[in-house]
């Protein structure tokens, strides 16, 4: 099956240099990717980066399926959504990306969140320090 899912990859003001684990932070862009292409049938995934003086921030934004507010709570969890057997047989997976993004991130002394509205999409951020 085709989607129709434009990637848009922005990078907002100057030069960013991150000093830190390089195979981490493409592991948690990945999942992070990944889980709005999964998401995301038609329409618009933008990952943009920016530095606001100490953090480096990612923020994977898609015109998805959305997100309720009870399972904002959750999706950071292990295996959150094998317990969903309507989202799991529809799109597949475990909920482990998610966690794992989230472990991935508490390593580098970082944060993630998530603003998100049922039928409207997702904006996923992430914010590591630069060194």
């Amino acid at each position: 099956m085709q989607k129709g899912v434009q990637l848009i990859f922005k990078k907002t003001g100057g030069e960013i240099v991150l000093n830190s684990d390089k195979q981490r932070v493409k592991q948690i862009l990945t999942n992070l990717i990944s889980n709005s292409m999964k998401f995301t049938e038609n329409g618009v995934i933008e990952v943009d980066f920016y530095v606001d003086g100490k953090n480096v921030i990612f923020t994977v934004m898609d015109t998805g399926i959305g997100i309720s507010e009870e399972v904002q709570q959750v999706i950071f969890e292990r295996f959150w959504q094998a317990a969903q057997p309507k989202t799991s047989k529809l799109y597949g997976g475990t909920g482990l990306g998610l966690a794992l993004s989230k472990g991935l991130v508490d390593l580098l002394n970082g944060k993630i969140s998530v603003k998100s509205k049922l039928g409207y999409g997702s904006i996923f951020t992430v914010e590591i320090p630069l060194s």
